[in-house]
């Protein structure tokens, strides 16, 4: 109780100031416009990983349907298991609906977010000992245009990175704003940091350094870690039970993970990439000037403060992504929270000592945000994550049967795998390579390009239901982009 106090008055603190309550205010809001409204996921992993092993829990259907990893037993149960239970107490209180269920694991995913965010900014306070500088580094951490999408995700690695944070900060904190030497609630942050290896195991390397540091340091005496270890056995034996009820039967699924990806070698069947190619990832989906800024300012770091806990976090953690060759950015999510801080350091170490260059370079920055973040942020927290979500709640407010696919591709399936959260018994009852009547009475015609609409639409028994893109846009056929695009639609046909 007594940290939760002082976190609370200084969280208090951070809202009553005058040039920082803004843009916390504006952080909140962009974080549930996020959840809202970037529906849909960012990568497939965060769908069949993680809904459709929650459907097949809720309404079995065949594990045929299942990505290969559940075969292979290497995925953790931890976050389908809490949506299970959250589902089944929802359905108690008449909800049904799986988008609503969907939006409100959103939500949760960034309250999670903004809590960290808190945390990181009283922990950026202790870190810097200039106002001006921790006003800035918490200015970022709470409006970087990227963090609201980021936490509003329901993925592994986003869900992992935020308790992770979560549970370093209140360890850290804990030992730097209070003298009382306690033990249990050491338990607790323990179990929070165990839990984010239980729902991504690959923040344990960022978790085992992290210890290492506390260990050299002296951070905690014995009492407090074995407290620390008894709380990270807690989480991987609760861990070890939802893995059980998840597969049916005992199973290990990081040795699994580790076996399949590091021995077999199955990651790189995705693709491999050079030891550089995070720098182009970085570069590029953090948008200029950002990107660049990351790079710099974590190498400046990890140079010049090699001992501190953020390069022990960090570095180990980049370090042995970059030697693993199948490279994806969102693999690097846990380095996103201590951007503000690495590179407020990185500004201030260029060691402008005239005031007015400072209140400059603040102003500079503080417009830069101001315009380009605004920018980045509206378009990433107000658009969906992946478009198809759109048109699957607009198909379940229709009766939708006899359903002909022109193309090929079964909307209803992404990656070769179908969508058991969103099909809602819808099933095609036939492909056909271009439009003709069809013998039914009544029926639907799906398209995934701007060809098949046009052929479609000039049949004036269809009548279109959804579309896309704007309808005034596919009269602007330059260079004759409708054939090479991915245009959906729908119409309803009568005979």
């Amino acid at each position: 109780m007594a940290l939760t106090k002082i976190l609370l008055e200084r969280l208090l603190q951070l809202i009553a100031r005058k040039e920082l309550k803004y843009w916390i205010i504006a952080s909140i809001f962009f974080h549930f416009m996020a959840a809202f409204f970037s529906q849909g996921f960012l990568h497939f992993d965060e769908h069949f990983q993680i809904l459709e092993f929650l459907q097949f829990k809720l309404h079995p259907f065949s594990s045929a349907d299942l990505p290969w990893e559940f075969h292979a037993q290497m995925r953790p149960w931890t976050q389908p298991a809490f949506y299970y239970v959250l589902t089944k107490a929802l359905n108690l209180m008449g909800l049904t609906n799986q988008y609503t269920f969907a939006t409100i694991f959103r939500i949760i995913s960034a309250g999670l977010g903004i809590f960290s965010s808190f945390l990181l900014a009283i922990w950026s306070e202790t870190f810097f000992k200039e106002r001006w500088k921790s006003t800035l580094s918490t200015i970022l951490i709470f409006i970087l245009w990227f963090y609201p999408y980021l936490h509003a995700r329901i993925s592994s690695e986003a869900v992992s990175t935020s308790f992770f944070v979560i549970g370093l900060s209140l360890i850290f904190l804990e030992k730097i704003l209070l003298v009382k030497q306690r033990i249990i609630p050491f338990i607790l942050y323990a179990f929070i940091l165990g839990i984010s290896a239980q729902v991504r195991y690959q923040i344990g390397i960022s978790i085992v350094f992290s210890l290492l540091w506390i260990i050299w340091h002296k951070l905690l005496n014995r009492r407090q870690i074995l407290a620390v270890f008894l709380g990270l056995t807690l989480a991987t034996s609760l861990g070890i039970l939802i893995d059980y009820w998840g597969y049916g039967s005992l199973s290990f699924p990081v040795i699994n993970y580790l076996k399949q990806n590091l021995v077999v070698g199955k990651a790189a069947n995705f693709g491999t990439t050079p030891w550089h190619g995070y720098f182009r990832m970085i570069f590029g989906k953090a948008i200029f000037p950002f990107g660049i800024l990351i790079i710099l300012s974590y190498f400046f770091f990890w140079i010049k403060r090699p001992k501190d806990l953020i390069t022990w976090i960090t570095l180990p953690f980049f370090l042995i992504h970059i030697a693993i060759s199948h490279k994806e950015y969102r693999f690097l999510f846990p380095l996103a929270p201590f951007i503000p801080i690495v590179s407020i350091y990185f500004i201030s170490a260029l060691k402008l000592n005239n005031h007015h260059i400072n209140t400059l370079i603040l102003k500079i920055l503080l417009y830069l945000v101001v315009f380009e973040n605004f920018f980045l942020m509206v378009m990433s927290s107000f658009m969906p994550a992946h478009r198809a979500i759109d048109f699957y709640k607009m198909s379940q407010s229709f009766d939708i049967k006899n359903l002909y696919i022109l193309g090929g591709q079964d909307p209803f399936r992404q990656g070769d795998l179908p969508m058991h959260y969103y099909r809602e018994g819808i099933t095609p009852k036939g492909f056909l390579a271009n439009f003709s009547r069809q013998a039914e009475p009544e029926y639907w015609v799906y398209g995934n390009r701007g060809k098949f609409y046009f052929e479609v639409k000039a049949d004036h028994s269809c009548t279109l239901q959804y579309l896309s893109v704007p309808e005034w846009a596919l009269n602007l056929n330059i260079g004759h982009w409708q054939s090479r695009s991915n245009i959906w639609s729908l119409f309803s046909c009568k005979n």
